[in-house]
């Protein structure tokens, strides 16, 4: 019973924590995908500007996008084919040949 009383401090500490990042909203603690959209799908632009996703670059077929995970999801729901290079850090160098 010693050993609980004594470690209540810590358990009271996790308990918080756990509630604390238990309510985030889950883009914060997700990383961002890199991913790669061909240009030949019908209103891609003008879901890409509803869904607000960053343009990395934009090739001759095809845009590298980074994307969040409920940001893929809701791609696919709308019918846009893409593919999942990487997740994104910013302090990788990407080459897309």
């Amino acid at each position: 019973m010693s050993r609980y009383k004594a470690r209540r401090p810590l358990y009271i500490i996790l308990g918080m924590l756990f509630l604390f990042f238990g309510f985030l909203p889950s883009k914060t603690l997700v990383f961002p995908r890199l991913i790669k959209v061909s240009k030949n799908q019908p209103n891609l632009e003008a879901i890409l500007a509803q869904e607000q996703i960053e343009c990395l670059q934009e090739l001759a077929q095809s845009y590298l996008l980074k994307a969040g995970r409920v940001d893929c999801l809701n791609l696919r729901r709308q019918g846009i084919k893409f593919r999942l290079l990487s997740f994104y850090s910013p302090i990788k160098i990407y080459i897309e040949i």
